[in-house]
């Protein structure tokens, strides 16, 4: 084990030994050895997150990504070679810790770093005519390869009649606070409307995969769109905001530059990756619709922020843009660092659920019905499902329920927990038990039996949808729980429960 740990990371596994020495005197060689491993684990997080942050200040996200899993397995391993339930604590808290200090690095991701400003051209499916980015409207078709290449089709959206056009505005979040008019025009089809509950006059919450901008969205209206036919990729979103982070980018041979937000990736051929449209270098070539073109200038353009827009688009996610039709991607950096790519449901826009059914007797404290997988294992330390839900009276502050009406908990420490593993939108209950870091102790994760013995209903659910609809449901749980509060003097709140 000495060799090969020598091997692989002998510069980590010797800081490691030099901190067990202690141990090799108090408890001998055997508790030096695991003091050695989870020293040399905390090392290789601390050295991944040294990597992750050099990957993201170069541009590097291949770098970044890599440095971040060290974070990861490294903190795992700490944990690991101590108690269990450290090493789940562990991941948990660094899990929502990081999903915590990302939101706004999300936020610029889908405001700031993935957006083109107003009038520019984005090719249509034939490859010879354009329209003004702000022009195109969901269900639009649009080239995706260059000439000489075969162009796809629209594939499973094509001649559908199910679909729709939503038109949202954001109302909450925490790019809602910085950017006015923020809005969106989604291609959905009537299933994916059922399900979020999305009609004129709602509020859902949505994640916009790739292009970011969680939040609380108002959905203004609900139309049919008409059926798609012909070649090229569909236009199925369309969102607007505002950025002041934009760049020229000047390319030889043509008089107008590229005005795109700093994070924007396009394809750079010189490097054979996806590039950030701020990190292009002069004489840098770039992949377009008709070829190749070089970056003449990257400048960045000063004054008050301006109307951005982007694109999402089926199938490859690319689109070309500008007079000069380099190859864009529809993601952003921000998004594309965390690897949050949708799962495509057989719709062709969502993930697909798991396969669920109502068992018998199985209802929630409200009377109606629960459904679970066949083979779904309950926990044996939850609540009965028909039992009221668990949740903190209070007293909580204004400044408490002013992050619950945000959809964040209010109080430190309190995890919210789905019992049984159960979805609410099958029926499940949030309880609000003491976690990691709270005064009363860990019994969330810690605990003898687990309160976790089996897949949740969210991990049978294919790519991210399960974390999605997971996190979307907790923010939800906090809203209402903010909003039923009641002061009973003046900044002080109680919660007398839910009906």
């Amino acid at each position: 084990v000495f060799f090969v740990t020598t091997l692989s990371k002998g510069y980590l596994f010797f800081l490691g030994a030099a901190f067990s020495a202690p141990a090799i005197i108090a408890a001998g060689p055997m508790k030096a050895f695991q003091t050695a491993m989870q020293a040399m684990s905390l090392f290789q997080a601390i050295d991944g997150g040294a990597t992750a942050l050099d990957g993201l200040a170069t541009g590097d996200y291949d770098k970044a990504t890599g440095g971040a899993f060290d974070v990861a397995f490294g903190l795992a391993g700490v944990g690991a070679l101590g108690r269990l339930g450290d090493a789940i604590d562990a991941a948990e808290w660094t899990i929502l810790g990081a999903e915590s200090a990302a939101a706004f690095g999300e936020w610029a991701g889908a405001l700031e770093g993935n957006c083109f400003v107003e009038g520019t051209a984005v090719a249509l499916a034939d490859g010879t005519t354009t329209a003004p980015v702000e022009a195109l409207i969901s269900g639009a078709l649009v080239r995706t390869s260059g000439f000489g290449e075969a162009q796809p089709s629209s594939g499973e959206l094509k001649g559908r009649s199910d679909l729709r056009r939503v038109r949202l505005s954001l109302v909450a979040g925490d790019c809602a606070s910085v950017v006015t008019d923020f809005g969106a025009e989604l291609l959905r089809p009537q299933s994916w409307l059922m399900e979020e509950g999305a009609e004129a006059g709602s509020e859902i919450w949505l994640d916009l995969g790739e292009l970011g901008a969680p939040g609380v969205w108002r959905v203004e209206s609900v139309d049919e769109a008409p059926p798609i036919h012909g070649d090229g990729r569909v236009v199925t979103g369309i969102i607007r905001g505002m950025s002041d982070q934009i760049f020229d980018i000047g390319f030889v041979g043509f008089t107008s530059p590229l005005g795109v937000t700093a994070e924007h990736p396009l394809w750079s051929e010189s490097r054979g990756t996806w590039v950030a449209a701020g990190a292009l270098t002069v004489g840098e070539i770039v992949r377009t619709i008709s070829g190749f073109a070089e970056v003449e200038s990257v400048q960045a353009r000063p004054g008050p922020a301006q109307r951005v827009w982007t694109l999402e688009v089926e199938g490859e996610h690319v689109f070309f843009a500008g007079d000069v039709g380099v190859l864009a991607h529809n993601g952003s950096f921000m998004r594309r660092a965390r690897g949050l790519r949708r799962a495509k449901r057989n719709e062709g826009i969502l993930p697909k659920a798991v396969s669920r059914t109502h068992q018998k007797g199985l209802r929630n404290y409200k009377g109606e019905r629960v459904y679970v997988a066949s083979d779904h294992v309950m926990s044996p330390r939850d609540p009965r499902m028909d039992a009221p839900p668990l949740y903190r009276e209070g007293p909580f502050s204004s400044s408490q329920r002013d992050l619950m009406l945000k959809g964040l908990a209010g109080e430190k420490g309190v995890a919210p927990h789905h019992r049984h593993q159960i979805a609410v939108r099958d029926g499940g209950v949030i309880d609000e038990l003491p976690g990691p870091g709270h005064i009363e102790g860990n019994q969330h994760t810690a605990g003898t039996p687990t309160r976790h013995p089996g897949p949740s209903a969210f991990n049978r659910m294919a790519g991210r949808s399960g974390q999605l609809l997971r996190a979307k449901e907790i923010r939800e749980y906090w809203k209402h729980k903010g909003q039923r509060l009641v002061e009973v003097q003046t900044g002080i709140w109680m919660d007398p429960g839910v009906n």
